[in-house]
């Protein structure tokens, strides 16, 4: 009966070795279970919430639905996706404004301004998660490594031998734990890699959630547009806009400066409107030129931005955003849709006269973008009718405006991303 005492032995130092191994994969893999779990609560309210609102609502959730299930289907999704975020939120919004051409910009300031400070709690709960404080000091460039390595991985004979054979391997597991299935998930959970890449999955979901959210309850907000604008509501506009410090000056970095004037400097602007394609793209080259002057020796520095540093400015920047409400010019506009703004015309239109395009040009470069206006307007009432001069006083108002707002989030954008690459430099020589 040696051999039963031996066999008994073995399995109580298997049964040991098996409880060892689950007490380490559940300290590494902390987060990750309870993570999921929250997002697949959070799915199943925001379905309840469609069932007790209308088809907009129930097509703008099943969007999100689909998003979040092509993510958790993918086990090494790329994060380089969430560049799509503009197109994502556009889906969302043609659920509201199906016959727009650019359903977008059918919300008005207010909405999203106040959609966006309800939504910041949720970007905290974002922030503290378990799992992702298990990312905060990982960068762009590794995780792109690490699903390049994925994806060797996967190509391998035997990765697809036990994708073939999973279910009879699973069989074969007798005495496998009831929170892992089979030894492959094993694997899963002790590699780094693998914890990582299922990390970022449902960080993604996570994100694709709370943008999806802040855009229905954008784009569902009845707020409507401005009305009946008069000559005394263009003049009240017109001093705010006097009243607000000029921000052409030069300042900071050269490179930037220039990066910025390209956005909302005066010759760009009076042939064109500045919009979030032209926004976004100023800020990228913001990036490149911001994460070169911190990782000067790195072959794509954009990359070196670690989750955490870059999440968090992200969150700094939305509250910025959403403070822009207490802004007295931003509140003059807090009605306008977006729509509306960004048809304000070209200078070069045919309804401004040769001679009223000369003043406009000098006003500009006697006083700047924000008090520029306020003296073409009362220059065109003195040589045009007043329903000409107020279309004209509307539209360079609603141009300084434009500048204005995208040059101070530009602005934001690249303090937060100044702040960004400095703590990734910081986090780098940590690890």
């Amino acid at each position: 009966m040696e051999w039963w005492y031996f066999l008994r032995a073995l399995w109580a130092i298997s049964a040991l070795i098996i409880l060892l191994t689950a007490f380490f994969i559940i300290w590494r893999v902390k987060g990750i279970f309870s993570w999921k779990r929250s997002l697949k609560e959070e799915l199943k309210e925001l379905k309840s919430f469609a069932e007790q609102n209308g088809l907009q609502v129930k097509k703008g959730v099943k969007i999100i639905e689909d998003t979040c299930g092509e993510v958790f289907k993918s086990f090494s999704p790329d994060i380089e996706e969430l560049r799509e975020l503009p197109l994502y939120i556009r889906t969302i919004a043609s659920c509201f404004y199906p016959n727009s051409d650019c359903p977008e910009l059918q919300i008005s300031i207010g909405s999203f301004l106040r959609s966006l400070e309800k939504s910041l709690n949720q970007f905290d709960l974002i922030l503290r998660r378990p799992g992702f404080k298990k990312l905060k000091s990982i960068n762009i460039r590794k995780i792109r490594d690490i699903r390049r390595w994925y994806l060797r991985l996967s190509g391998s004979v035997l990765y697809r031998w036990v994708s073939v054979h999973k279910k009879m391997i699973q069989q074969m597991a007798r005495f496998r734990l009831f929170l892992f299935l089979d030894p492959f998930s094993w694997l899963v959970y002790l590699s780094r890699y693998l914890t990582t890449l299922v990390l970022i999955k449902y960080l993604m979901a996570d994100l694709y959630i709370f943008i999806g959210r802040l855009a229905i309850e954008a784009y569902s907000d009845t707020d409507t547009s401005i009305q009946n604008q008069g000559e005394k509501e263009l003049e009240k506009t017109l001093e705010e806009l006097d009243a607000l410090e000029n921000d052409d000056e030069p300042k900071g970095d050269p490179q930037i400066q220039e990066v910025r004037n390209q956005l909302v400097g005066f010759s760009s602007m009076a042939i064109s409107n500045p919009n979030i394609k032209k926004w976004r793209s100023a800020v990228h080259k913001a990036a490149e030129i911001i994460s070169k002057k911190h990782f000067p020796d790195s072959d794509f520095s954009l990359e070196e931005a670690a989750l955490g540093p870059l999440l968090e400015s992200a969150r700094a920047w939305a509250g910025k955003v959403s403070k822009g409400r207490e802004h007295p010019l931003i509140r003059r506009l807090y009605r306008a849709r977006l729509g509306t703004i960004y048809r304000a015309k070209n200078l070069s239109d045919n309804f401004i006269s040769k001679s009223l395009q000369n003043i406009i040009k000098k006003s500009y470069k006697t006083y700047g973008w924000l008090k520029w206006p306020s003296k073409v307007f009362r220059m065109a009432k003195k040589v045009t009718p007043l329903k000409i001069s107020l279309a004209i006083g509307w539209e360079v108002s609603k141009k300084a405006s434009l500048a204005y707002i995208h040059g101070k989030t530009f602005d934001m954008a690249c303090e937060e991303l100044d702040r960004v690459y400095r703590l990734s430099r910081s986090a780098s020589r940590q690890r």
